[in-house]
């Protein structure tokens, strides 16, 4: 993880939550983007994901790694407009 939020968790911690606290679809707010791993990991997960963020510089970092990130992938789903 490009660390430029102090409190990313790891992938991982995403996963297990997903995997123990929510079905496969389900609508997903978080409302404390900060680093946009939850999003992310939510993303790959099947779940439709939402974040709110007040910090902007979070925000925009948030966005910016999420479209990289989501666009890396062999199928890229994310346009520019999605996010």
């Amino acid at each position: 993880i490009r660390n430029f939020h102090p409190f990313a968790k790891p992938f991982a911690v995403w996963e297990w939550l997903f995997d123990h606290f929510t079905l496969e679809y389900s609508t997903i707010l978080d409302p404390f983007l900060g680093s946009g791993t939850s999003l992310y990991t939510g993303l790959r997960k099947n779940r439709m994901m939402y974040g709110i963020e007040s910090k902007a510089s979070h925000r925009d970092n948030a966005i910016t790694w999420l479209y990289e990130k989501l666009n890396d992938q062999e199928e890229s789903f994310v346009s520019p407009g999605d996010i």
